[in-house]
C-alpha cells in the first residue's frame, strides 16, 4: 500500500513536469538546424521511449544523475519525478538554448543543477562541486558526430567515476558508441525503440549488470549475509572487504549507542539507525549480533528485549538492496530461530586447519625481508588449533623483533625463539580447564 501511494505520487510529479510537445519540438528544431553536430535529433524524445530507457533504473540507490545533452529535458522531467527528494541531477549540455530552456522550465526544482559545457569535461565539473561518484549516467549525445578521442574521453571518465553498481544509460540513432561501450564495461545490453521519431539504440553498460539484470526481471539482489564462526576468524574484514568492493560506505552498529534502559528507547533509537541507512548505498554491519537477535523464548529476558527483536527482524526485512546488511555471531545457537530466515545467505568461518594456517602463513613469509628458514606448514603444526588474527599477531612480532634488532639477528632465529615461546604459553584450553577444575591435557 505504502509502495503505491509512493508511486501515485511519482506519476503525479511525472506528468506535472512535462511541457508543451509544440515548444520542446520548436526548441530542438530550431537548435539542431543550427549546429546540426552536436544534437541527436530535431524530434523531442517521445515518452515511450522515455519510459523504456529508465523501466530498470533503481531510482532509490540514486545519489547522483548526471545527463549528457538533455536537450529539451523529455528525460530530465522524468528523472526528476522519479528520483528521491534528496537526490541530484546534473545536466550537461553544450547549448546554452537548451540549458536556459530547462532552467526557466524546471529550474524551481532544486534537485536539478543545469550546466553550460561539454560532457568531455566531466572531471572538472565535478571537482568543481567536490563530487567523486556517479550512481548512474544518461548520454543523448549524438556519438556519431564526435571525434574518436572526445568519445573515448567521455566514455573512460564515465566509467571511472561511475560507482561498480552504477549503469551507463544512451539512446542513439545510430551504433557509433557501442565499441567505446564495450571496451570500457563488463556488460552491454542492447534494445531498439521504434516508436519515436526517429527509432534509436538504447544501451545499457554496467561494471557489474547482475543487479540491473535481476530487477529489470523483477527480482531482487541478495543482499542480508549472517556469519557465524568462532572469534577472530575474519568476520570483520569479510565485511570490511564486501565494503570495498562495492566501493560504499561501511556502517558498523554500536551497541553502547543502541540500547536505551528506557521502555521503547531502543526500538526509536533502532528506527533513526535503519531510517539513516535507508539513505545511502551502504555496508550496515552488526558486529556481536546475538546480543540483540537472541532467542525471544528464553524465559530469563524480559519483555522489553523480544519487542525490540521483533522490531528489528522487520526493519531488516524492509531495508532495500543497495544496503547490504551484515550480521556476526561467534554464538549462532544464541541467535533467536527467525533469524535465519531473514538472511539469504548464512556463512560459517570455521577455525582454521593446519592447512590453511600453513597458506596463510606462507603469504606471511613471503614479504619478510629473509627467509623464514622453516617451512610454512611446520611453524602451522606447532601453532597449533589458533585463529588467523592470532597467527597474524605471531607473525607480527616476528617481524617485531627483526626490525628492533636492527640487522643484528635472522628471522631464522627469532623465528625458532618464538616458536619455543609460543609452546609455554597459556591456551583456551587451559583457562577452561581451570574454570571447570579438571585437568588439562598437557602439552606434546
Amino acid at each position: 500500500m505504502v509502495e503505491a501511494r509512493r508511486h501515485l505520487a511519482r506519476e503525479k510529479r511525472v506528468v506535472g513536469a512535462r511541457r508543451s510537445g509544440l515548444r520542446d519540438f520548436w526548441i530542438a528544431a530550431r537548435t539542431f538546424f543550427r549546429h546540426p553536430s552536436m544534437v541527436g535529433s530535431s524530434f523531442p524524445a517521445s515518452q515511450r521511449m522515455v519510459s523504456r530507457m529508465f523501466r530498470s533504473v533503481d531510482w532509490n540507490a540514486i545519489n547522483l544523475m548526471v545527463e549528457f545533452g538533455p536537450g529539451t529535458g523529455a528525460f530530465t522531467a522524468t528523472a526528476l519525478g522519479y528520483l528521491r527528494p534528496d537526490a541530484t541531477l546534473l545536466a550537461i549540455d553544450t547549448s546554452s538554448d537548451f540549458t536556459q530552456h530547462l532552467r526557466r522550465t524546471l529550474g524551481g526544482d532544486s534537485r536539478l543543477i543545469v550546466v553550460t559545457g561539454s560532457a568531455s569535461d566531466l572531471d572538472a565539473i565535478l571537482a568543481a562541486r567536490g563530487i567523486n561518484h556517479i550512481d548512474c549516467i544518461l548520454s543523448g549525445l549524438p556519438f556519431s558526430t564526435l571525434s574518436e578521442a572526445e568519445a573515448r574521453r567521455i566514455v573512460d571518465a564515465s566509467a571511472r567515476l561511475l560507482r561498480p553498481s552504477g549503469s551507463f544509460l544512451a539512446y542513439q540513432m545510430r551504433t557509433a558508441i557501442r565499441p567505446y561501450l564495450v571496451a570500457r564495461f563488463d556488460t552491454v545490453m542492447h534494445d531498439f525503440e521504434w516508436w519515436n521519431l526517429p527509432p534509436c539504440h538504447l544501451y545499457r553498460a554496467c561494471l557489474n549488470a547482475s543487479g540491473v539484470l535481476l530487477r529489470a526481471n523483477g527480482m531482487q539482489p541478495r543482499h542480508r549475509v549472517l556469519l557465524s564462526g568462532p572469534p577472530r576468524n575474519g568476520k570483520t574484514s569479510v565485511a570490511e572487504a564486501v565494503a570495498e568492493a562495492l566501493a560504499v560506505q561501511f556502517f558498523t552498529v554500536r551497541y553502547d549507542a543502541l540500547v536505551g534502559s528506557y521502555l521503547g528507547e531502543t526500538n526509536t533509537r533502532l528506527a533513526r539507525l535503519f531510517d539513516y541507512a535507508r539513505t545511502v548505498p551502504c555496508d550496515l554491519f552488526f558486529d556481536e549480533f546475538d546480543s540483540i537477535g537472541k532467542e525471544r523464548g528464553d524465559i530469563h529476558e524480559t519483555g522489553e528485549i523480544k519487542r525490540v527483536v521483533s522490531f528489528l527482524l522487520m526493519q531488516i526485512d524492509q531495508l532495500p538492496s543497495y544496503v547490504v546488511t551484515i550480521a556476526a555471531t561467534n554464538h549462532a545457537e544464541l541467535l533467536d530461530r527467525a533469524v535465519w530466515r531473514r538472511f539469504q545467505l548464512r556463512l560459517s568461518l570455521p577455525q582454521p586447519s593446519t592447512e590453511a594456517l600453513a597458506v596463510f602463513l606462507q603469504r606471511q613469509f613471503d614479504i619478510w625481508p629473509e627467509p623464514a628458514g622453516t617451512r610454512a606448514s611446520t611453524v602451522a603444526s606447532r601453532l597449533g588449533e589458533i585463529s588467523y588474527a592470532e597467527t597474524l599477531e605471531f607473525c607480527q612480532t616476528v617481524r617485531r623483533q627483526h626490525i628492533l634488532s636492527l640487522g643484528g639477528r635472522s628471522i631464522k632465529d627469532i623465528l625458532k625463539e618464538q616458536l619455543d615461546l609460543w609452546a609455554t604459553r597459556v591456551g583456551t584450553n587451559e583457562v577452561n580447564a581451570a574454570r571447570s577444575g579438571k585437568a588439562a591435557p598437557s602439552p606434546e
